[in-house]
Order: C-alpha cells, then sequence, then structure tokens
C-alpha cells in the first residue's frame, strides 16, 4: 500500500469511529446496524469535498442532497438525513 493510500485508510477509520459515535448517539435504539448508515456517512463525506457545496450552510444543500440521494436510495432519507447532515457538517467545517 503506498504512502498516500496508508494515510486516506487512516483518515477513513478515524472519520468512521467518529461516524459510529455518532450512530451510537442517534441511532442506537432503531434497532439497525452501524453499517446500515455508513454508506449515507460516506456520502455525506463525499459530497462535502465538492466544491459546488463548500462554504454553503445546509439549508442551501439539503434539497439536493436529498433528491441525490434519493435516486439511488429510494424513500431511506428520513431515515439517514441525520448521518447524512452529520457527516456534511463534519467535514464542511474541516
Amino acid at each position: 500500500m503506498a504512502k498516500r493510500d496508508d494515510e486516506k485508510f487512516a483518515a477513513t477509520a478515524a472519520d468512521d469511529t467518529e461516524y459510529l459515535k455518532h450512530f451510537r448517539s442517534t441511532y442506537r435504539f432503531q434497532g439497525r446496524p452501524f453499517e446500515a448508515f455508513l454508506s449515507a456517512y460516506h456520502y455525506a463525506e463525499q459530497r462535502s469535498d465538492d466544491a459546488r457545496v463548500q462554504g454553503k450552510e445546509w439549508p442551501e444543500v439539503e434539497q439536493e442532497f436529498q433528491a441525490d440521494w434519493e435516486r439511488s436510495h429510494p424513500g431511506t432519507w428520513p431515515r439517514v438525513r441525520e448521518a447524512i447532515y452529520y457527516g456534511w457538517h463534519r467535514n464542511n467545517k474541516r
């Protein structure tokens, strides 16, 4: 594994640890495993790197994120919204 890959893996592992903490405080009583939300956290992380949304506030991007998410995950936005918000907010403030 190249050094850059090692750094990316370390960053992802650290992010996933933070996402797990958020999951435990937000979703743990909903009867779904952490893995069911991990793709939502990662989606938000990826979207926060998009130059078109950097510097914007959540209300400015939420509708776009919802439409994009729902295209590939129909009907799941209400369940994952908080995970996507958390992932976006966490990465947008770096």
